[in-house]
């Protein structure tokens, strides 16, 4: 990168003897100092080329060809999730109780053998973070499903060490509502004296998100703030007061991105998380 530097250092770097060029220009330097800059340009062009012909450039992620895996929906007993997709483009929708019933496709999941272990990534940039589902027996309805956390947050999310396969089918292949680039998640808290709160959250470590609506059926429109790396709803919501809320009931999101696109993003929830031992701190008062 520092041959017209180099040519005028040493005078004569590249040298032309002929009469023609004589004839053209009186001080021979001009042509090498040109010179120098035309090799310089070739020479960026043909490593451009290089760089650009190992890069691909397809838009469909490599596909996982695994029979017993790809393209299979998983669902454990477990009372958070309602189902595991294993898209064969390398990605895992959840859906279920605190995520959205169209499904979060923010995490990955890649094939650990031939027999149905696999590994869960939640976060992509960080794949030394993972959970590792072990499979010891044959992949099939009742098979029990051993889970080992290496440095990933799934742990909060599946905090024993062994789940039960309830189910095994294909992935249906239409979908009305599109997968949900983000992860949202929607809790209901039981405090002391029978207060019932709701607590939004959707994760946005990149900062691609502009903003965020949220309606339902115990909550008016709301515009979330953001806290960083995730959106939340400030002051939480007082779902009810000394009385158990009627579930399941619903709430909506609708995500403005940086960009222009939007997604929305319906929860179900039919869960109670139970906090009754904490007296519920109202930010308001």
């Amino acid at each position: 990168g520092d041959c017209v530097v180099a040519c005028k250092k040493m005078g004569k770097a590249l040298s032309f003897e002929s009469p023609l060029t004589n004839a053209l220009f009186s001080d021979i330097r001009i042509v090498g100092k040109y010179a120098c800059r035309l090799v310089a340009v070739v020479a960026i062009a043909g490593l451009g080329f290089l760089v650009y012909s190992q890069v691909d450039f397809s838009s469909e992620p490599a596909r996982i060809k695994h029979t017993l895996l790809a393209d299979k929906r998983i669902v454990l007993n477990h009372e958070k999730f309602r189902t595991l997709d294993l898209l064969a483009n390398g990605m895992i929708v959840v859906s279920g109780i605190e995520w959205p019933l169209n499904g979060s496709a923010n995490w990955r999941w890649q094939p650990e053998g031939k027999q149905g272990s696999f590994k869960i990534i939640p976060d992509p940039r960080h794949p030394e973070n993972f959970s590792l589902v072990r499979v010891t027996e044959d992949f099939a309805k009742g098979t029990s499903l051993q889970f080992e956390h290496n440095g990933s947050a799934l742990a909060g999310y599946f905090p024993k060490e062994q789940y039960l396969l309830t189910e095994l089918t294909d992935i249906p292949q239409r979908r009305d509502v599109p997968f949900a680039s983000v992860e949202g998640r929607v809790l209901l808290y039981q405090y002391a004296n029978q207060t019932y709160v709701l607590t939004l959250e959707v994760k946005d470590p990149a900062g691609v998100i502009k903003k965020i609506e949220t309606n339902g059926e115990h909550i008016g429109m709301e515009t979330m703030l953001t806290n960083v790396r995730k959106w939340i709803n400030s002051p939480q919501i007082i779902v009810s007061e000394g009385t158990v809320p009627a579930l399941p009931f619903s709430t909506y999101m609708k995500v403005f991105f940086h960009d222009g696109d939007t997604e929305e993003m319906l929860f179900e929830t039919s869960t109670i998380v139970d906090r009754s031992s904490e007296e519920f701190d109202d930010p308001w008062f």
